[in-house]
């Protein structure tokens, strides 16, 4: 399980610098430029490759999991979406000072810190790894949990 949490947090990795609107805080960073997004997606990977998932296919059918899954699994993911966020922050600050991630996020490809962006990606999901993989398999087994739980109402 701890390899898939590794492949999933290695999405992170994918990120690129889209230039959206100036911010003026560090802290609208992750938000601005969309880099948190994939929550929902490295949750529903992880929750397909689990046997939770499969016995939830065999009591009602691929499509219905999957209907069950997306519904359960969004709810859990947007209540925890600022946790991600921050944690992703906060991976972001170990690598950046404030005054980095700003130009990243207001000058993007521009900035003369894109280059460390993409240079320190892997170190940043590392980290990303390290402290949100909890909260991922949480997140993955409360969606789980109320998928299933759908079932039996």
């Amino acid at each position: 399980m701890r390899f898939r949490i590794l492949a999933m947090c290695a999405l992170l990795a994918t990120a690129t610098i889209a230039h959206t609107e100036r911010i003026s805080t560090v802290d609208a960073f992750v938000t601005s430029l969309g880099l948190g997004q994939n929550f929902y997606a490295i949750s529903e990977r992880t929750a397909q490759r689990t046997t939770t998932y499969q016995a939830l296919i065999s009591k009602v059918g691929r499509q219905q999991a999957d209907t069950l899954i997306k519904q359960h699994l969004q709810a859990v993911v947007a209540q925890r979406q600022a946790q991600w966020d921050a944690n992703l922050l906060t991976a972001y600050r170990a690598h950046f000072s404030d005054e980095q991630l700003l130009s990243i996020a207001n000058e993007g490809a521009q900035s003369p810190h894109a280059a460390l962006f993409d240079e320190r990606r892997a170190a940043v999901s590392e980290d990303m790894q390290t402290m949100s993989a909890d909260m991922l398999l949480q997140t993955v087994s409360d969606g789980l949990n109320r998928a299933l739980m759908a079932t039996t109402e």
